[in-house]
C-alpha cells in the first residue's frame, strides 16, 4: 500500500488529539499572532491515524484549544510506515554562549559533569559538551530566551555567520516509539523535540477559524 493511500485530511475535534511535546511560549505567541492577522488554518496538523498522537502541530492545536475551537484539520498517517522519519530540531539562541551557559548553571570551558547524552553547545569559533538529559537541558532554556529551531547545522551556522544567532544546540534524535510512549502516558518532551519527515507534504487548507468553532 503507497503512504498516498495511507493518509486522508478531515477534521477532528481537538480534544480528542495526544500531544507528545511541550510548548514554547515565545513560538507559540509569535505563531497566534499570525494566526489570528490571517483568520484561517492553513496548513493541517499532521497525527497518526491509529493513536491520535499528535506528530506536527502542537503550537497550532494548543493556540486553537486557546480561542475555544473545538475543531482542527489534520492529515492522518500510518506511522508505522517506514517513509516517516523522526529527526531533531536545533534550537538557536540570540543570546550569547555564555548567557545560555549561565542559564545552565555552567561555564565555558569547564568539563561538563554527568552523563553524556549527545548536548553539545555550538558557537562561532567554539563548542562544548554539556551534561544532563534534553529535558533538564531545555527546561532551563525554553521562555527564557527566544529560540529559532531549525533544520539542521548548516542552517544554524548560517544564522550565526548572519549575525541572527550566536549559539545552538546539537541534540539527539528520538524514536518513534519514545513518541507514542510521551504522548500515551503524559510525559511530554521538551518543545520542538522531533523534526518529522513524511514521504509527502499535506496539502494547503483554506479553513476559516469560525468554521472550527461549531
Amino acid at each position: 500500500m503507497t503512504s498516498r493511500k495511507q493518509e486522508r485530511r478531515d477534521l477532528e475535534r481537538i480534544d480528542a488529539l495526544k500531544g507528545h511535546e511541550q510548548i514554547d511560549p515565545y513560538h507559540l505567541a509569535k505563531l497566534k499572532e499570525e494566526i489570528l492577522k490571517d483568520g484561517h488554518q492553513r496548513d493541517p496538523i499532521t497525527i497518526d491515524a491509529k493513536t491520535n498522537v499528535i506528530l506536527d502541530g502542537h503550537h497550532r492545536a494548543e493556540i486553537f484549544k486557546g480561542l475555544n475551537l473545538s475543531l482542527i484539520a489534520v492529515y492522518r498517517v500510518d506511522y508505522d510506515n517506514p517513509e516517516i522519519l523522526v529527526q531533531a530540531w536545533l534550537p538557536a539562541f540570540n543570546a550569547g554562549p555564555q548567557a545560555v551557559a549561565d542559564a545552565l548553571g555552567l561555564s565555558i570551558g569547564a568539563s561538563p559533569v554527568g552523563s553524556k547524552a549527545g548536548i553539545t553547545l555550538v558557537w562561532d569559533g567554539g563548542e562544548q559538551e554539556l551534561p544532563g538529559t534534553r529535558a533538564q537541558v531545555m527546561d532551563l532554556l525554553v521562555g527564557r530566551f527566544p529560540i529559532t529551531y531549525v533544520r539542521d547545522q548548516r542552517e544554524a551556522r548560517a544564522l550565526i555567520q548572519s549575525g541572527k544567532a550566536k549559539a545552538f544546540l546539537i541534540l539527539p534524535t528520538v524514536s518513534k516509539e519514545d513518541v507514542i510512549r510521551s504522548a500515551l502516558s503524559g510525559n511530554k518532551l521538551p518543545p520542538k523535540t522531533t523534526r518529522h519527515v513524511f514521504p509527502e507534504k499535506p496539502r494547503p487548507v483554506f479553513v476559516p477559524l469560525d468554521d472550527l468553532s461549531r
